[in-house]
């Protein structure tokens, strides 16, 4: 085994076979778009740069049909790759980086690179850059970036020109940031960088040995505002709020010290106070990620040594979100999407992982918790045709499932029922167009509607040709939930009309 997968030998290793059948990728962060389906890219431990689809027009639901496949994913940079950005208004236009901060613009369909790292003229000091450097693209401006070494730099005109806008923000330890090497063993940067989503310049910076600072003001003054916590260790994350201008959460990763507590700390007040969130976090996993989620400011996820957690009250309770599937391995990134708001998982050994419509998790609140029946908000639903491929059909060819096609409907019970759910979805008069029958487990249920009526009531023009998958006229459609005769809940989804893949580049 290796940063590139695992080999097996039949004859004493003069010939190696690559065991292409598991996800074993080590992403150290992700990134994802807009693009309908959207695309998910991200850097590897010593394999580069990837780039591929969050969902393929074929589905898994038996062996004739293929989901994602390696083939469907893209290199788009070099060296041991880390962040991924995507221009938001130029899907051709990407930045990746390697190890060092080598950071680079580049286009899919022209293949022009052009590397934009700030680099010292002569005679001046060196800057410093970790090995895992973060940068990311304003979201305020998507000509501007923002980029962590020792100092802090503004990159505008999409990288053409930058400058400082910080001093060295490290303890400068002299005896250690001489070090030189792979840049592995570069110390004394920032390796946590981000800008609050509501104003526009106020930005967070947090350093390898154990700083954090803050400006409100695009970089002209910073102060510092470590908490007491850290105690000189490795700020891994710092996250800011998605509803409150002046919070923020710091996690710290003391492995590298020998200090395997989980840390993750919150301020309300722009870090003159501190509080401990770390609640119940199990001992003995560092944690190496947080994110507030964009829809509920209660709800915090943390990614640890050993897997994902998710707290629905600010820290005073934490809960695993590995389940059965996800393995208990790092999690270095976590994203949840703006549209589709899937829970993406960057892992460290086992690749990435969604959990696609996560935006039940943001509506946990405990008022829906304390109902006896609640049918969450249904995310709008997409019509889409699935087609198979002509190849791939034995089982050493690695493949990722496709999410469910259709409309996901999921409903909080406090109580296990006695029967199962009855599920009906009525079009704009009142006609109940399918009925579908689901869990009733206490906790969350889900089904998916493959925005298709009930057979019976299914039409189609007769020069089409038969055995054509038959979709209900877009529109809004009323969900209805039942449990018994007393449980009852409603919602309305949105069914939106087919959509043409936009055209891959790049390939």
């Amino acid at each position: 085994g290796n940063d590139g997968g695992v080999y097996i030998s039949h004859d004493r290793a003069k010939n190696w076979e690559y065991l292409n059948r598991m996800a074993v990728g080590q992403f150290y962060r992700i990134a994802a778009d807009n693009s309908d389906p959207y695309r998910i890219a991200g850097g590897l431990q010593d394999n580069g740069s990837w780039m591929g689809p969050s969902r393929t027009l074929v589905l898994t639901e038996d062996s004739r049909h293929d989901g994602i496949v390696s083939s469907d994913w893209m290199m788009v940079g070099g060296s041991d790759g880390f962040t991924v950005a995507f221009d938001p208004t130029d899907r051709n236009l990407l930045y990746v980086t390697g190890q060092g901060g080598d950071l680079v613009r580049t286009r899919l369909d022209t293949k022009a690179n052009r590397s934009i790292k700030p680099s010292p003229r002569e005679g001046q000091e060196r800057f410093r850059f970790n090995w895992n450097t973060p940068y990311f693209i304003s979201p305020h401006d998507p000509t501007v970036l923002y980029m962590g070494g020792n100092r802090v730099f503004k990159l505008t005109d999409r990288g053409d020109k930058w400058f400082a806008i910080s001093p060295d923000l490290s303890r400068r330890d002299v005896d250690r940031i001489q070090t030189v090497g792979s840049d592995a063993e570069t110390y004394g940067t920032v390796v946590s960088l981000t800008e609050s989503p509501l104003k526009k310049g106020l930005l967070w910076a947090g350093t390898d040995d154990g700083r954090v600072h803050v400006t409100a003001d695009d970089g002209k003054t910073w102060s510092e505002v470590t908490p007491k916590d850290v105690g000189g260790l490795y700020v891994s994350r710092i996250a800011t709020s998605w509803k409150e201008e002046r919070t923020a959460y710091v996690s710290v990763d003391g492995h590298r010290s020998d200090d395997f507590r989980p840390i993750v700390l919150m301020t309300q007040d722009l870090g003159k106070t501190w509080k401990n969130v770390t609640g119940d976090l199990p001992p003995g996993g560092p944690v190496d990620v947080v994110l507030e989620d964009p829809g509920n400011p209660q709800v915090v996820y943390a990614g640890t040594e050993f897997g994902i957690f998710v707290t629905l009250d600010r820290g005073k309770h934490w809960v695993s979100l590995n389940g059965k599937s996800l393995p208990p391995a790092p999690v270095d990134d976590i994203l949840v999407h703006p549209r589709e708001k899937d829970l993406l998982v960057a892992t460290h050994g086992r690749s990435i992982w969604i959990l696609d419509d996560a935006s039940w998790i943001a509506q946990l609140t405990p008022q829906a918790r304390s109902r006896d029946l609640v049918l969450l908000d249904i995310q709008p639903a997409r019509q889409r045709l699935f087609g198979s491929r002509d190849y791939g059909q034995a089982q050493a060819i690695f493949r990722a499932k496709n999410p469910p096609p259709g409309a996901v409907i999921n409903y909080w019970l406090r109580e296990e029922g006695d029967e199962p759910a009855e599920v009906s979805i009525a079009d704009s008069s009142g006609f109940v167009v399918r009925k579908l029958d689901g869990p009733s487990l206490a906790g969350l249920n889900r089904v998916v509607w493959d925005l298709q009526a009930d057979a019976k009531h299914r039409f189609s023009d007769p020069d089409e040709g038969y055995g054509k998958t038959i979709f209900v006229a877009p529109g809004d459609y009323k969900v209805t939930v039942a449990v018994g005769d007393e449980k009852k809940s409603e919602k309305t989804v949105k069914v939106l009309p087919p959509l043409e893949p936009e055209p891959v580049t790049g390939h």
